[in-house]
């Protein structure tokens, strides 16, 4: 069950990079550069005792880290098959239900224009987002929500989506 959940949340991440590319075209440059690699840190829970926690948050903070941790290969790997296009893509947790995907571009992009052309694909990445609610949710992530974050090459917003 859980190879079939990674599964579906790897598959995920190839289309919504497919989408940034195909959104935003891609701007490949014929010099190389150093390759960043995907970040593999997330977001862990406070440490500091809080006294509204409950059990059921706990456990989605857990399987929302353990989806976390389980996806930094697929991050890697889409960063490597997507070299051209994108200079670093992340995969964090945000709060104990968000997965958050960030792509960065590799080179500087009409931010409009790309904004524009990512919000034309909003339908797809709503349509992956559910995919991937689904599998969080059979994971253990309580009220399970997905980030898509598109930022240019020098780390200025392009678009966000959260579903």
């Amino acid at each position: 069950m859980k190879k079939r959940i990674l599964l579906i949340v790897s598959a995920c991440i190839l289309v919504i990079a497919a989408l940034g590319l195909s959104a935003c075209g891609s701007t490949a440059s014929t010099t190389s550069g150093s390759q960043q690699p995907a970040n593999t840190s997330s977001d862990s829970a406070s440490s500091s005792d809080n006294s509204s926690s409950n059990s059921s948050s706990t456990g989605s903070q857990e399987a929302l880290d353990k989806m976390v941790a389980a996806a930094q290969t697929t991050a890697v790997d889409t960063l490597q098959k997507n070299s051209a296009t994108y200079s670093n893509v992340t995969i964090t947790g945000e709060g104990d239900h968000t997965l958050v995907y960030t792509y960065t571009y590799k080179n500087a992009l009409d931010a409009a224009k790309c904004k524009a052309a990512l919000e034309a694909q909003a339908p797809a990445l709503k349509s992956a987002a559910q995919t991937v609610n689904a599998a969080l949710k059979a994971a253990g992530v309580v009220d399970p929500a997905v980030k898509f974050i598109y930022l240019n090459s020098d780390g200025s917003m392009i678009d966000t989506f959260s579903y």
